[in-house]
């Protein structure tokens, strides 16, 4: 059976472990990462730079909220199995260039030497904001995917690859059907730009990858990850800690009430023999050793 002092000692226990990573998690350094696009596959991008709300026309649809959320998670890997580029995990998009090109495709290269994808592609990106369980100095890129690992909101974003140099450059650009050109507030920065080397030719399919600077997106800060296993073993000992809080609280309001019951009988019992002995007066009430609910 547990001693007092036992349960006493894994209560202050668990407090000070949870105490220590409460002050890791808040003090540890965000800082950011900068980087080309291709050190690091997911990127954090600003909702009203590259979606912006007046010019939507259904390019960035929130599906699990209807609150619009302030950043987008896109992730970028090339898979050299299939020669493609996988978007948020789920969509593939070959890397080369399609062989037989419609009239419209033909025309845009001729043009613009840029052959865009048909029809557009659509994937579901995760969506935060960077308040929450982040604090207002944490990285913008970590704040957004901490909330999106929380309230596990999510978009349906519209997205445009297209081609360039003759296949040589591919980018990814966000657009609905009617899409023709970049957004001015793009500044010509494509979601993702990948410069492609001849399959035969190289071992790497993919010379360089460039992505938007910052602030128009981010990657994850090297500390991230750490902060987030710094949560993961938060929130258990958290909820612990609440529960036992709410619990010794419940106890501890029900044995009051409880007293303050026989505390207000106690005084009515009292004014009652004060009036039945006919309301004497204070100093005789306090020299006696009682007040005898009978008359003299």
């Amino acid at each position: 059976m547990l001693r007092p002092r036992t349960v006493l000692r894994l209560v202050l226990y668990l407090l000070l472990s949870w105490l220590v990573l409460a002050v890791l998690y808040v003090g540890l350094p965000s800082f950011s990462r900068d980087d080309n696009g291709t050190d690091y596959a997911t990127k954090v991008l600003k909702v009203d730079e590259y979606f912006p709300s007046s010019n939507n026309g259904g390019i960035a649809d929130f599906t699990t909220n209807n609150e619009r959320r302030r950043n987008l998670v896109l992730t970028f890997n090339v898979d050299k199995a299939s020669d493609s580029l996988i978007i948020c995990g789920t969509t593939k998009v070959s890397l080369k260039k399609p062989t037989q090109l419609t009239s419209v495709q033909k025309q845009g290269e001729e043009n613009d030497d840029f052959v865009l994808l048909e029809p557009p592609i659509r994937v579901s990106a995760p969506a935060g904001d960077t308040d929450g369980i982040s604090l207002p100095w944490f990285d913008t890129a970590d704040a957004a995917i901490m909330f999106y690992l929380i309230h596990h909101d999510q978009a349906l974003v519209k997205l445009r690859v297209g081609f360039r140099e003759g296949g040589r450059k591919l980018e990814v650009w966000p657009g609905g059907d009617d899409w023709t050109h970049p957004l001015a507030s793009q500044d010509d920065n494509p979601l993702l730009s990948l410069s492609l080397e001849n399959e035969r030719n190289t071992a790497s399919r993919v010379s360089t990858a460039n992505v938007p600077p910052s602030p128009l997106s981010f990657s994850p800060s090297p500390t991230y990850h750490i902060r987030l296993v710094l949560l993961i073993a938060l929130a258990p000992l958290t909820i612990f800690i609440m529960g036992a809080y709410l619990g010794l609280s419940f106890v501890l309001s029900a044995v009051l009430a409880f007293l303050s019951r026989f505390f207000w009988i106690g005084v009515f019992s009292l004014l009652v023999c004060w009036l039945y002995k006919g309301r004497p007066p204070a100093e005789t009430v306090m020299k006696s050793n009682h007040l005898r609910c009978m008359r003299p």
